[in-house]
Formats: C-alpha cells, structure tokens, sequence
C-alpha cells in the first residue's frame, strides 16, 4: 500500500472514531460503539485507536471489549502510560487487585508527572496495604519430558512469525500414534459424536472428551508448557513484559476453570476428503495458541491446518500445515503475530482442518476447558 493510501485510510478511521465520540455526547450509544468498533477493525496497529475504543467501550458497559484493547494497545506500545492506568482501574473495579497494583505501578514508571496515576497508586497502596508482602511462590513440578525438551524455541517462534503455525516433526512415534488413537477409539470419556459437514457425503466428525484419559492430560500440560514459553518470545516481539502461567493448572487458576467445567480437547474423524471449519475464536481471553496432533491412519502426508487471514475488506491470505501421522501443530488461534510495514503487530486469523486425502483422526488440543 502506498504512503499516500496509508495517510487516507488514517484519516477515514480518525473521522470515524471522531464520530464516535460525538455520538456518545449526544446519547447515541449503540451507533457510538459501532462506530468505534469498526474504526478498530480499521485502525487495529493503532494504539490510540485502540485506546479510544476502549474509551468509549467503558462509557457503555462493555467491559471485556475495553480490556481487550488496551491490552492490545499496550501490546503494541509498551510505553503507553495512559493505557496501562485505564487498565488498572479496570483490574482494580474487577477485584484483580494485585494486577491493578502492577499496572498502576508501571504507569508511574512510564509517567512520573502523571498526577492522575500516582494519586490511584496512593489509593491502592492504602485500601490494599497487604500487597505490599511478596506473595508465597508455588512451585509445581515441570511437565517437560524428552518428548519436548530439545525443541528449538526460537526456530518455532521465528515459524510461528512466518505462517501463524509451527509443525513439531514426530512428536509421536507412528507406533504410539496409532495406539493412542486405538485408545480413543473405545474410549468411554468421549461424548456423543457430532456430524459436521454434508450428510450425503461422509462427513466429518468429531467427539468431545468428557474426562481427559491420563495420556492426554500428559500430552495437554506438557505442551501447553511449550507453548507458554512459545506465547512469552511472541509477547517480547510486541514490547510486552506480561509472561503465561507456566503450567496449565496455573492457567486454570488464572481463569477460574478450576471445577465444573468440561475438558476443551477433542477427537477430530475426516474422512476422505473431509474439512472442518472454518472456525474463529472470538473468546479474547482465550489461550493464544492451540496444538493439533496427527494420529493417522496411514504413512502419508496431510495438509492438517490452513490459517486463513480474517481481516475485513482485504485480500484472503492462507497458509498450509502439512504432517505426517505423529506430527504435531501449534498454532496461533485467535490472532497471530505478523509483521506488517516493518513493524509487528497482531492479526486476526481463522482456522480450518483438511481436507485429507485419506481417514484421518486428529487429537486436537486448547488449552481453554468449556
């Protein structure tokens, strides 16, 4: 795009969220948010884009929205101090009380004049004087085996920039491929099956776990280490300091899924042929990256994974995952790092499986439990 089309379409989403705000002064809160929604979509590597959505998302009640911004906003510009303190009301109004103390905390770093964050850091420190000592450290035994111990993490992470998806060659010998899917076959933790696809042909299917058997659980927490890793090197590519929960059940705590609900992982049957999806994840909390393991049948290659590029208005873009029974992709669900005009930034993607040339069963693995 040329500098002059870059400068046009600055100014088309500058009016927009101009109007925005003036809708919301007169009232007008749904066409205001609307607006601002869409000059978002529009301005998505603009903080300050950002940040006004998150403004005028606030104003209407839809706070997950405006958390989602300005993290977004801080992701691309870890220097903005009026983001980190608008985050930090939010932490604090949300009861994340020692979140709130170290976003307000940073915000001072960034802005010491900034009378304004330093009278909320007052605030906190008196209502919330227990933050002061250091929380006790838990320590949880390490998930990584020598199934994963030698992955290169920046080679993954370098894929990962590239084409939203990495594949982890032979992760699992073809023999234990083939005898986890045997195990799956009759296990009793699947629930009902579920046709997707044209009934007239064989469509594809999958099956939810209703109880993680021990290997899967195994396989789950040992990758979802990896990927922690992974998501921290992507989050140092933006700027941000925030780092994942190193094991799955501290991901768990962090999001409240300690009880009542059911594993996230699935049982995915293509047949000849077959494809699943599209499918976008719209949960802006949601772990960034998810796994997916071939299982077989057969010895041949399968284009597992395509990552398609969900941007409104713009030309489709897609990548292919291709494996072989054993194989395993990680992959960025929801939005992945890319680099656009020489900076990085985050792109919205959609995912879908197959199609295969032959039956083929897929484990595929989030982190997120439902």
């Amino acid at each position: 795009m040329s500098r002059k089309h870059v400068h046009r379409d600055r100014r088309r989403t500058d009016k927009t969220m101009d109007e925005a705000f003036a809708a919301l002064e007169r009232g007008e809160t749904v066409l205001a948010l609307r607006l601002a929604r869409r000059a978002r979509e529009a301005g998505t590597m603009n903080p300050r884009i950002l940040f006004d959505h998150a403004t005028i998302a606030l104003r209407v009640d839809e706070v997950a929205e405006a958390e989602d911004s300005l993290r977004a906003a801080i992701a691309q510009a870890p220097g903005f101090a009026s983001a980190f303190t608008a985050l930090a009301e939010l932490q604090w109004r949300a009861n994340k009380r020692p979140a709130a103390l170290r976003l307000i905390e940073r915000a001072c770093e960034l802005d010491p004049a900034d009378a304004r964050a330093a009278g909320l850091l007052r605030q906190f420190r008196e209502l919330a004087p227990e933050l002061a000592a250091p929380a006790p450290v838990v320590v949880e035994p390490s998930p990584i085996t020598a199934r994963t111990a030698t992955l290169d993490l920046a080679v993954l992470a370098d894929a990962l920039v590239a084409r939203g998806h990495a594949v982890l060659s032979s992760l699992l010998s073809p023999v234990a491929a083939a005898a986890l899917r045997s195990m799956l076959a009759s296990a009793n933790e699947l629930d009902r099956e579920i046709a997707v696809g044209d009934p007239r042909a064989a469509p594809a299917r999958y099956r939810w776990f209703l109880e993680l058997p021990s290997l899967v659980a195994d396989l789950q927490a040992e990758l979802f280490a990896r990927c922690a890793q992974l998501g921290d090197r992507l989050a140092e590519t933006l700027g941000s300091d925030r780092r994942l929960p190193a094991t799955i059940a501290a991901w768990r705590r962090h999001r409240g899924r300690d009880a009542g609900h059911r594993p996230g992982a699935r049982v995915v049957l293509l047949p000849a042929g077959g494809v699943l999806g599209p499918e976008i994840v719209t949960d802006a909390k949601a772990f960034p990256l998810r796994v997916l393991i071939d299982l077989g049948p057969g010895d041949g290659k399968v284009n597992a994974l395509t990552l398609s590029d969900q941007r409104p208005g713009r030309k489709v873009t897609a990548s292919t995952a291709v494996t072989m029974p054993g194989d395993a992709v990680v992959f960025a669900q929801r939005e992945r790092l890319a680099r656009v005009g020489g900076v990085f930034g985050l792109q919205r993607v959609g995912w879908s499986l197959g199609p295969v040339a032959s039956e083929r069963w897929l484990l595929d693995l989030p982190f997120d439990d439902v």
